[in-house]
């Protein structure tokens, strides 16, 4: 998508993270990180490094409110 229209496509992984074992997920965390915007659905934040975390901006959606976590 990139190359056709000269833009970074948002990337949306909707709860992944949970059906990947350890190897995996920082495989896939390493790849993300070279795209503009990710967003990432999880249930449990303990699936990803605190590294990882420490540079993104993280929400909380409760009862259909989207709030700052």
């Amino acid at each position: 998508m990139q190359a056709e229209v000269s833009d970074c496509p948002v990337i949306l992984l909707d709860d992944v993270f949970s059906e990947l074992d350890t190897q995996r997920r920082k495989h896939l965390l390493a790849l993300v990180t070279l795209y503009q915007q990710v967003l990432v659905t999880t249930t449990d934040l303990d699936c990803f490094e605190p590294s990882f975390l420490a540079g993104t901006a993280k929400f909380r959606v409760r009862e259909g409110v989207i709030e700052p976590a």
